[in-house]
This record gives C-alpha cells, structure tokens and sequence, in this order.
C-alpha cells in the first residue's frame, strides 16, 4: 500500500501545526504581593480629626518592600460625607534602586445604606504627586458594597472595583477588585482581611495579585 503524497501546502501547514508557538513557550506570570493598611485616627472636636497612616507593599518574588508610605491628613466628617487633605511621603524600592515620592492628598466619601443588610461607599481620591522629574497627577475612584447589619455574624465581605486615571498617560490606565472581610467589634479597633487583583495597561506584566489587612485604631 503506498502512502499518500503531501504537496507543498499541506507540509507547511503541518509544520506550523507542529512548531511551538513563542507566546506560549514564555508565559507572563503576575507580580505577587503582600499589603498592609495601618491606619490611626484621633478627634480634634466637633466633626474634625487627625488622621496618620502607614502602608507597606511586599513584593513575595523579591521577599523585600515594593513601596512604603507615611502619611499625615486632616478629616471633616459630616453625616455620610467625609472630606480629607493631607500628605504622604512615598518610596518604591526596586532590586536596584529607591525612588522617593512626595503626594498631596485630596479625598471625599460618601456613605449610603441601602437596606438593613447592604451598604455602598464611593471613595474619590486625587493625588499630586511630585516626582523625581515632573510634577503628575493620579485620580483614583474606589466603589464599595458591604454586607452587615446589627444582626450579622462577626464577619461579613465586601467587595470593592477600583479605576485609576494617571494624566501621564491620559487614560484609565489601572483598575482592581477587591474582595474581603471585615471583623466586626465593639472596640475602638477595625480589623479586613481582602484579596486584590489588579491590571495595570503600562507595567510589566500587567497583572498583579496581592493578599493583605487593614487596620483601623482610633482613639
């Protein structure tokens, strides 16, 4: 029995059927880090407060800082509003290098329960930024839902979806899910625990994933 004769086309097409691909011989893994949110909050009177904060992003790859932020700011806290300005010192460490950062903050919040067991935030933040060569500016807007009420459980999720615009780029270059739990407690101590997952269009790679905890004290 003989074997039938390929032409020309069709061993060029079993080659390219044979050959490995280059997008898929180098897979593109997401960065990995752990975040910490720590913040203190002190009243002034009426509705004022001082507020002081420190966050640290820990590069797992690396198992060193990525970043580390000490900030300072004033908050005005009326019914569901609260509106902050303040200051934050910034560093983003590399392998090779540390690069400072100094950021002036201006924040608003606004809270709203919508039934006994479902509340919704919406965070907007803009930071100027001064960087090592030019001056820049980032918004940043964080939609909330929680879930919890006076007769939920000790624990209770949420979830969050984030969008950042960067004028560097002129497009929201950044956005972000958040998905945690809040510990609820009668002490003046707020404790989340959350997982976020982060596409970043102008880094390398662009995925990021980070698993962490807020601490809120106040006084």
């Amino acid at each position: 029995m003989r074997c039938p004769r390929l032409g020309p086309c069709a061993l060029s097409l079993l080659a390219c059927l044979l050959t490995p691909r280059a997008g898929t011989a180098q897979r593109v893994f997401p960065l990995t880090e752990w975040r910490s949110y720590l913040t203190a909050t002190t009243p002034l009177g009426g509705d004022w407060s001082a507020i002081a904060h420190l966050t640290d992003y820990g590069n797992v790859q690396r198992r060193d800082l990525d970043e580390l932020k000490v900030g300072v700011s004033g908050e005005y806290a009326h019914g569901p509003w609260q509106l902050s300005t303040g200051y934050e010192h910034d560093v983003v460490r590399t392998a090779t290098s540390r690069t400072p950062e100094e950021r002036f903050l201006f924040e608003a919040n606004f809270e709203h329960r919508i039934t006994k067991w479902l509340s919704a935030s919406d965070h907007e933040k803009v930071e100027v930024r001064d960087l090592p060569t030019q001056w820049a500016t980032r918004w940043i807007n964080h939609l909330r839902a929680d879930l919890g009420g006076s007769t939920m459980p000790l624990v209770t999720p949420w979830v969050a979806r984030d969008w950042s615009f960067d004028a560097r780029y002129h497009e929201f270059n950044k956005t972000g899910w958040w998905y945690g739990l809040r510990v609820r407690s009668r002490m003046p101590v707020g404790l989340e625990v959350f997982f976020y997952d982060e596409n970043d269009l102008v880094r390398t790679p662009r995925r990021l994933t980070a698993m962490g905890l807020t601490l809120n004290l106040r006084s």
